[in-house]
């Protein structure tokens, strides 16, 4: 989940076959729209920046054996729409990160990989 405070909006990442971010407005407590994601995606972090009106949503795509990792980034037009502007792949089963506003950095956890690539930390400035 995240929060944009100003437009009192909360977002919520949906698994499902058609993969979604719910968008409520935290007055009403009514969903306000749903911003399709990266189909068979599964997000553990979902991050807003307020400063560029943008959604980051660090996801893996159940695939089965392999599950890449993905990056949605979704950008907001006005607080009741969004597109989702591009998606980057990460590593495979990368779903878990850290967004620093103040440095305008993703930071995202890569697991070992199944070829013997030891862990790592992938840093994405976001502009």
């Amino acid at each position: 989940m995240a929060l944009d405070e100003g437009h009192h909006r909360i977002f919520t990442f949906c698994r499902t076959e058609n993969a979604y971010v719910s968008v409520i407005d935290t007055e009403s407590g009514k969903q306000v729209t749903t911003i399709p994601a990266t189909p068979k995606s599964s997000s553990d972090d979902l991050f807003y920046d307020p400063s560029k009106s943008r959604l980051y949503a660090i996801s893996v795509i159940q695939t089965g054996t392999v599950n890449p990792g993905i990056i949605d980034v979704i950008q907001q037009r006005d607080a009741d729409h969004y597109e989702r502007i591009a998606t980057y792949e990460t590593g495979s089963a990368a779903a878990t990160g850290l967004f620093v506003p103040e440095l305008g950095k993703l930071f995202v956890a890569v697991h070992a990989q199944p070829t013997g690539q030891g862990g790592e930390y992938l840093v994405y400035e976001t502009k």
